[in-house]
């Protein structure tokens, strides 16, 4: 339950390769340490997993995150 403020860099949908920041508040719910496919822990520096809760998004920069999560679902899916 931290709070944090941060800055996403969100790549453009289109070809133009512009890049949208935006500033965000929010709360961490969940965090972890990534381990290994094996289970080990990695020999570098280690990665985190992290959930937070946005606060007060503006509604542009909602639709921006919404979009390029959206995005790279569907560049999984096929």
């Amino acid at each position: 339950m931290t709070a944090v403020a941060f800055r996403l860099e969100i790549p453009s949908s289109t070809e133009d390769g512009d890049i949208r920041e935006v500033a965000c508040r929010g709360v961490v719910v969940r965090n972890r340490v990534l381990e290994a496919p094996d289970g080990s822990m990695p020999e570098a520096e280690p990665l985190f997993e992290a959930a937070i809760l946005f606060q007060d998004l503006d509604p542009e920069a909602q639709e921006a995150i919404e979009g390029f999560v959206l995005q790279q679902l569907n560049s999984q899916t096929g």
